[in-house]
């Protein structure tokens, strides 16, 4: 029974990495077709990033972003076209949501998080010229200073509100994703985004649990 259950999971991971991987690819396409709006295509990729990560399957997510990296190279033959997935969104996605589960503190999670956006903003700026618009195609200089500077600003900005859209979407996740069944873990304290009913439950115990000193 147990190991019919691991070959059900087994085969639902990869199924899931397979869609994963599809959605992902169809997306780098259209970005390529659409040559506007880059930053809301590789935002998609992330959010179909981030469905086999609500389910804890880091493999599978890890699986698809190396899949897809590796077929949009193979059929859209143009490394820089997909650059901002394969070099930023996709790490970064995988990296920020694993750390968020494990309960990571800010002291930690912030100076990783700073130090991959600007040797991103690097490679983008000095080596490809490129990421959301061709920076050597603009009539004018723009300081890597300043770009550095507002482009932390804004994709820590982005990662966060990512972070709070996966959050409230996890347990709806979850719920349409199904699966086989697994094991109930006793204890979420590893996780930064419990259930609602879990959460709603402690409450209600640590409620019953309070002494009542109104007759003292």
């Amino acid at each position: 029974m147990k190991r019919r259950l691991n070959l059900s999971k087994r085969t639902y991971q990869i199924a899931l990495a397979g869609i994963a991987t599809g959605l992902i690819l169809l997306f780098l396409w259209l970005k390529v077709i659409v040559r506007y709006g880059s930053l809301s295509f590789y935002i998609l990729c992330s959010a179909v990033l981030m469905v086999p990560l609500s389910k804890r399957y880091y493999i599978s997510a890890i699986f698809s972003y190396v899949a897809s990296s590796l077929l949009a190279f193979a059929v859209l033959g143009d490394i820089l076209s997909v650059i901002g997935f394969v070099a930023y969104f996709g790490p970064m996605t995988i990296a920020s949501v694993a750390m968020a589960e494990k309960n990571l503190k800010l002291y930690i999670t912030m100076p990783i998080k700073i130090i991959y956006i600007n040797a991103a903003l690097a490679v983008f700026y000095f080596v490809t010229n490129t990421i959301f618009i061709a920076w050597d195609k603009l009539s004018f200089e723009i300081p890597y200073v300043f770009i550095a500077l507002i482009g932390t600003v804004a994709l820590l900005v982005l990662d966060l509100v990512m972070l709070l859209i996966y959050s409230k979407l996890k347990p709806a996740l979850k719920n349409a994703l199904g699966g086989p069944n697994e094991p109930k873990r006793e204890k979420e304290k590893d996780n930064i985004f419990p259930d609602e009913e879990t959460v709603s439950k402690e409450d209600t115990i640590n409620n019953e649990e309070k002494p009542d000193n109104k007759d003292k």
